[in-house]
């Protein structure tokens, strides 16, 4: 969530996951043995029953305030690829004006509004785009067919997506700060009991073992993070992000750095070309092999469906010098 509540360029980013796990599983088993012979004889009855529950509760806030704006530029976009597509059908009679690619691209913002008052949405949107090219004086003398409208509902290549890509716009460069809090509980209950008979003697023998393993980790990680982000043109779009930070007590308990650079390239109806590469580094405690050491990927392809691609990585991990865990046995 970004807000920028005042008129200078300074703006806050928040964000917010709270996740919870519940598991349980259990298991029981039967066995009776009975033996005859003529010296007397012998029944052996086993049962056995298992327990296990495991609770698991993540949560992790983060926060940053800096300077910059960064806006969502996707209906700028969705409405110059309207455009191209309706003149590549010929249903434009000119190019839209300036004023009306603005008033076309606050009607692509609105759009997912319009099913809150209509049961079906699209042909109240359809109405209200086909009213505003009339006013423009823009349609030819087809008018906008099934051909054009269809046409301008297929989704398109861009990158790594056949849907519509988020384009934002802008930079932001500020102070970062995260909180993480992780609980692992794991709980085991067994009961076994075992019944003899030896004639007329019985023999009975029971027992029951319980065990409760609990494990606690607290992060607290400060630093910076900076973003940028670019279109040349509605067919191309550069994305930059990385961010570095540190936990407040020791950076060799936790730590996490990252960066990215994303460019795509929407060259035609189905084609498309996109190249990314990223690196990210990290220390994460409370694990018995916390992933420690960087990584590396990149890949280059093109179409709808991916023809070409090309990758490499490197990873490694080693052992947290310093993790916090409470084991507690009932």
């Amino acid at each position: 969530m970004r807000r920028y509540p005042w008129e200078h360029p300074i703006g806050v980013i928040f964000s917010g996951v709270l996740f919870g796990n519940y598991d349980q599983s259990w298991s029981e088993s039967r066995s009776r043995n009975e033996e005859r012979d003529p010296g007397g004889s012998a029944l052996v009855a086993r049962s056995s029953r298992q327990q296990a529950w495991d609770y698991l509760y993540l949560a992790n806030v983060t926060g940053a305030l800096g300077i910059g704006k960064v806006r969502d530029a996707t209906g700028v976009h969705r409405a110059r690829l309207l455009e191209w597509r309706l003149q590549k059908d010929g249903v434009l009679a000119h190019p839209l004006s300036p004023g009306a690619r603005a008033r076309l691209a606050r009607l692509y913002y609105l759009e997912p509004a319009y099913g809150y008052p209509h049961d079906q949405p699209a042909k109240y949107f359809w109405r209200e785009l086909a009213s505003l090219l009339e006013e423009e004086g823009a349609l030819g003398y087809q008018g906008l067919d099934a051909y054009a409208i269809f046409h301008a509902l297929e989704p398109y290549a861009y990158g790594s997506s056949t849907a519509d890509v988020a384009r934002p716009q802008g930079y932001f460069v500020g102070l970062a700060v995260s909180a993480d809090h992780r609980q692992f509980i794991l709980r085991a209950d067994s009961d076994q009991r075992t019944t003899q008979f030896f004639d007329d003697t019985l023999s009975d023998v029971a027992w029951a073992f319980g065990s409760r393993t609990e494990t606690n980790d607290d992060l607290v990680m400060v630093g910076g993070r900076a973003e940028y982000h670019a279109a040349l043109g509605f067919r191309t779009q550069w994305d930059a992000r990385g961010s570095a930070l540190f936990d407040v007590k020791d950076a060799r308990r936790g730590m996490s750095v990252f960066s990215s650079l994303h460019f795509a390239c929407f060259l035609e109806e189905r084609w498309s070309a996109e190249a990314f590469a990223d690196q990210s580094r990290g220390i994460t405690p409370g694990a018995d092999r916390p992933m420690v050491g960087p990584s590396i990927t990149g890949a280059v392809w093109a179409t709808t469906s991916r023809i070409a691609r090309a990758s490499a990585s490197r990873c490694f991990t080693r052992i947290s010098p310093r993790t916090s865990r409470r084991w507690a046995d009932a």
